[in-house]
């Protein structure tokens, strides 16, 4: 049966989004974030940047998603700790943060955004070649980043706050400098995200596909929040497995070991990954019906995404209705 016998309920579905959501029509949306979902559960926020303020356009969308205060370079009160491009130097700004949350009546919920890692690679002068190759920026740079967020736990495991709290370190993108070549596609594209619990001490690696989107469920089903939210990700626990990433107006797509590049209307490349060290082409021996029921769940997907964007219905208030 070709894929033309089957009838199409969805047609192509296109991005509305031609850069970084923050930066956007929507960015002004009534959404559900974390910040005002805790809020609601008396939490105090922030959200800290190191960069200079205006950055990304972060304070403005802190206010947004409902974060109390927002600290950037302009807050940070010690002079002579900057990296002469983007803003702190990491070491300084998570021992500040570390100090400022300190300073916060628990519960509460912050938020920060690191700098180092990020280009142009800019370490203090005083520890390079100290984090390997001091030719390779881009490795030095992590480096010190990843001493700089050990030097903030050193600090926050002596505080009272610490075994309460649980931790999520993840990246907002990857790199193409750590690119490797003959690698399947979404290993270039991957990043880590880690949940730590200090009071857990039975450490999991889940298998599980996960994204950004999915964070925000995955801490309220470890809390056990009990009211209902507004999120189109999935909690770690469930069983839905759904990755979406778009690059150069292509979506990655990963729908449970199926993994596929999908242009808005048709799949383009098709891959099993059950083997991750032996990722199989299926473009040409998948059957038609199960490349369609895959275009079918992502076109689905990307229309409500789209959707409720467009007609501002991010929110359990809009839902509810």
């Amino acid at each position: 049966m070709s894929n033309e016998a089957l009838p199409s309920i969805l047609t192509g579905v296109p991005s509305i989004f031609g850069e970084a959501f923050i930066n956007s029509t929507y960015a002004f949306n009534d959404i559900e974030s974390l910040p005002k979902i805790l809020a609601k559960q008396g939490y105090e926020t922030a959200f800290f940047h190191g960069a200079f303020n205006g950055s990304q356009n972060f304070d403005q969308y802190a206010k947004v998603a409902g974060f109390d205060a927002y600290y950037g370079k302009d807050e940070y009160p010690t002079p002579g700790h900057e990296d002469g491009k983007w803003g702190i130097f990491d070491e300084e700004f998570l021992q500040f943060f570390g100090e400022e949350t300190s300073r916060m009546t628990p519960p509460f919920l912050t938020s920060i955004f690191t700098i180092s890692s990020h280009m142009p690679f800019v370490i203090p002068e005083r520890y390079k070649g100290a984090f390997g190759d001091s030719r390779s920026m881009f490795h030095e740079s992590v480096g010190y980043t990843d001493y700089a967020i050990k030097k903030y736990f050193e600090y926050a495991k002596t505080q009272e706050w610490y075994p309460n709290t649980i931790f999520v370190i993840t990246a907002d993108h990857c790199s193409m400098l750590a690119k490797k070549h003959n690698q399947p596609p979404m290993e270039n594209y991957s990043i880590p995200i880690l949940f730590f619990d200090p009071s857990n001490d039975t450490p999991e690696v889940n298998p599980k596909n996960i994204q950004q989107i999915d964070i925000i469920p995955s801490i309220l089903d470890y809390l056990n929040y009990p009211e209902p939210f507004f999120s189109f990700g999935n909690s770690y626990k469930e069983k839905t497995n759904l990755v979406v990433n778009l690059l150069n107006n292509n979506y990655q797509v990963m729908i449970d070991n199926y993994y596929f590049i999908f242009d808005g209307d048709k799949i383009t490349e098709l891959y099993d990954t059950t083997n991750k060290l032996d990722i199989k082409d299926l473009k040409h021996t998948i059957t038609n019906i199960k490349r369609f029921e895959l275009e079918q769940k992502i076109k689905a997907f990307l229309q409500t995404f789209n959707n409720n964007f467009i007609n501002n219905t991010v929110s359990i208030k809009e839902v509810s209705n």
